[in-house]
């Protein structure tokens, strides 16, 4: 029989729905459920007498999981890069001066509290909402933010989203989303995640575990890039309050101390050039969900 099948496409067929529904039939037992061998020698399997199309079909997926590996090899590669530079461009242990600077620019750089130069807003007290208050897309609801849309500070509309009524949207103007704005975890098991908002095309508002960061337009790159620094993670994790669900309070995230330039310009290149990192790693990010939705539609079609 071994002869007759190839190893690749049992595997695609073992990640497979129709293989999850198969194991789900055949299981046994009520608070704990048990697949006997005898009941594994139930699961239909979808033979095809040719093994030259069974390599083929393997050999498809296969492609597919490595193309997906490289991008997600990429995205590695980026963050990596990331990391080095923010240590290396960014003043670190009191120093007012980065180790690596863009050429004709001279000045110390400056130490200032997070709160001195952004504006905060949260949802909180009447503000948030119950399950009454979500509805679907399609019903005209309005998209929310959790933390679960920040992927790398990016931000992702490829997940699970919620949305709420437009009544609930309206009644808190200042946690409307707009381009510029700066989301931020504030409780929860990725607490100190942020992601800059750019290229919204809808209505958007955020869930009771993400803050608002609103900053001037010139400080909008450059602040998100700093939330992301090591210095302001530890910051972050010196102070939040823990339990079974950690949270920073407003005023923990006010006290953050961040180094700025003083030069505006310095501010704007360096905003810029970790912008354009964080959009290479999108990039790869939305090539890696298009391809797995094409290997999820392949493995419906072909293991039907």
């Amino acid at each position: 029989m071994n002869n007759k099948l190839d190893n690749e496409y049992i595997l695609q067929f073992i990640k497979s729905r129709r293989f999850t529904n198969e194991v789900i039939k055949n299981t046994e037992g009520s608070v704990r459920e048990y697949l006997f061998f005898d009941n594994f020698k139930n699961i239909k399997f979808p033979y095809i007498n040719s093994k030259e199309e069974q390599a083929k079909i393997g050999g498809l997926f296969r492609q597919l999981d490595e193309t997906i590996a490289l991008h997600q090899d990429a995205i590695q590669r980026q963050q990596y890069l990331k990391k080095a530079l923010l240590q290396k461009l960014f003043p670190v242990n009191g120093e007012r001066i980065p180790t690596v600077r863009f050429t004709t620019f001279k000045e110390e750089w400056e130490q200032r509290k997070l709160g001195d130069v952004v504006k905060i807003n949260g949802r909180i007290g009447f503000r948030g909402y119950t399950q009454q208050d979500i509805i679907s897309k399609e019903a005209g609801g309005i998209l929310t933010f959790s933390p679960t849309n920040i992927i790398n500070n990016q931000l992702s509309t490829d997940v699970k989203n919620t949305y709420i009524t437009v009544d609930k949207y309206e009644e808190s103007l200042e946690i409307q989303i707009d381009n510029g704005d700066i989301l931020f975890v504030k409780t929860g098991s990725t607490l100190g995640k942020s992601a800059l908002v750019s290229n919204i095309k809808e209505k958007a508002t955020i869930n009771p575990q993400v803050v608002v960061l609103r900053t001037p337009d010139v400080l909008q790159k450059i602040v998100s890039v700093i939330l992301t620094s090591s210095q302001s993670q530890k910051q972050i994790s010196e102070v939040k309050i823990g339990g079974a669900v950690p949270t920073l309070t407003e005023t923990e995230i006010k006290k953050i101390i961040i180094n700025l330039p003083q030069n505006e310009v310095e501010q704007e290149k360096i905003g810029r050039f970790f912008q354009s990192i964080d959009n290479t790693i999108a990039l790869h990010q939305d090539a890696i969900h298009k391809l797995q939705l094409l290997k999820q539609s392949l493995l419906q079609k072909m293991f039907v």
